[in-house]
């Protein structure tokens, strides 16, 4: 099988893991803050949306961060993302006693979360040899998760050092200066690959399309997901990888499609 001469994808993938460790370290800190929040501003009736509020938003804006990466590049979105998240975290750690303020901080930490992963993902699929996109993501997910075991004990430390009702600020501090530290290596370190043209953004609202195009010489699909035809959702799927065995080299002839009816 023939294979793509990418000797620095490991190196260009650096501040990417560096992204993932600390959102996913900081992601484990915070995972006690709600609590604390609510406990230091009597607010225990408002801890479910404090909680929420983060994962919302993450879960909303991550098919359209997404979308925004194949069209303005992986790099401007990264940097954009991890931007929202670090500002989202100053915010927070300054609040005053202010639930609704800090709904809208936490949203954006949020939306900053939403665009990182896409970003990561997506380096992997494109830089990475075909035989290693499966260490690839193997390697973000170990990053990933061990940063969540390690980070809530972490954060409980420190606010049981500092043990004041106000302890919580101290751990976001300690986000915001790790997530300036990643802001800055991927602002140095992270480029955009030149050979992999960009996306559009056009019908993105229409038809809630998902396109990957172009993701390597050997894996090429191009998934739609979107309603369509009137009557239902179809799922597209053209040149599957030809590791498959019924993969298209060249052109991009329908491969499978099935209609999906609603309830």
């Amino acid at each position: 099988m023939e294979t793509t001469n990418n000797n620095g994808y490991m190196k260009g993938f650096i501040p990417y893991a560096v992204a993932a460790a600390v959102m996913s370290l900081c992601g484990g800190f915070t995972a006690s803050v709600p609590t604390a929040i609510a406990t230091a501003w009597n607010a225990d009736a408002s801890l479910t949306f404090i909680t929420l509020a983060y994962s919302l938003a993450a879960a909303a804006m991550a098919p359209i961060m997404g979308k925004l990466g194949g069209a303005l590049g992986r790099r401007k979105v990264l940097l954009a993302s991890l931007g929202l998240y670090t500002i989202g975290q100053l915010l927070i750690a300054i609040c005053p006693a202010n639930i609704p303020m800090l709904l809208v901080f936490r949203f954006m930490v949020g939306i900053g979360a939403a665009g990182i992963a896409p970003s990561i993902m997506a380096y992997i699929m494109v830089e990475f040899p075909p035989e290693k996109i499966a260490f690839g993501f193997t390697l973000y997910l170990a990053l990933a998760s061990g940063m969540v075991v390690f980070g809530p004990t972490i954060g409980s430390f420190i606010m049981s050092a500092v043990g004041t009702p106000d302890a919580w600020r101290t751990v976001m501090w300690v986000c915001v200066v790790l997530c300036v530290i990643s802001v800055i290596l991927c602002f140095v370190m992270a480029k955009d690959n030149p050979n992999i043209p960009k996306g559009s953004m056009q019908g993105f609202d229409r038809s809630a399309d998902v396109r990957c195009d172009s993701l390597h010489p050997h894996l090429r699909p191009a998934v739609r997901l979107g309603r369509s035809y009137h009557s239902g959702v179809y799922w597209r799927c053209c040149c599957l990888p030809d590791y498959f065995g019924h993969g298209r080299k060249e052109g991009c002839q329908p491969h499978y499609e099935r209609q999906i009816h609603r309830s």
